[in-house]
């Protein structure tokens, strides 16, 4: 494999580690911080469930959460994939 595909494929794992990381990181700001019962005046309608505790965010906030958790899991997901793809072609061509 050559060593552009190996950093390429580092950074893409390690950077869709950090999203999840921030995700996690996020949610728990938001747990502590969000008021726990819905405030249609100031657009907190969207609940937010951690582990049976729920609070309500804005749409955005909502957006946002929900993209860095598909973006980093999506991304590691690919990262893995696109790895062992690239270990076999290596494996196969070095018999």
């Amino acid at each position: 494999m050559k060593l552009g595909k190996i950093t390429l494929i580092k950074v893409l794992g390690w950077s869709s580690f950090v999203l999840w990381v921030g995700f996690i990181g996020l949610t728990f700001q938001y747990v502590g911080t969000r008021p726990s019962s819905p405030e249609p005046e100031t657009g907190r309608v969207y609940a937010l469930n951690s582990h049976g505790h729920v609070v309500y965010v804005t749409l955005r906030e909502n957006v946002f959460l929900s993209a860095l958790w598909t973006i980093g899991l999506g991304g590691g997901a690919a990262a893995i994939g696109w790895g062992q793809i690239e270990d076999l072609k290596r494996r196969r061509w070095t018999r």
